[in-house]
């Protein structure tokens, strides 16, 4: 079971690329990294994004460029205001 070590902030360029927030429409000034350490078969560390405002949350990826690329992968899931 992934185990959180701590919260990283976004660099400028890494907040460039992100996605905005596919569950509440949060911008990159919202997001940052999610760091776990794994302890099986060793110990690995890996990533994911997250928003500050909802708190949903992208795939494990084992390095923050992999992390950005799997939640911009993610299908938008808020309803459009009518």
């Amino acid at each position: 079971m992934p185990q959180l070590k701590e919260l990283i902030d976004m660099t400028a360029p890494e907040k460039k690329n992100a996605k905005p927030c596919p569950f509440c429409g949060a911008n990159s000034k919202d997001l940052h990294f999610e760091k776990f350490e794994v302890m099986m078969f060793g110990c690995s560390i890996l990533y994911r994004v997250n928003c500050d405002l909802c708190s949903g949350s992208g795939g494990y990826a084992d390095t923050r460029i992999a992390a950005i690329s799997k939640w911009n992968q993610r299908k938008t899931i808020r309803k459009e205001k009518r």
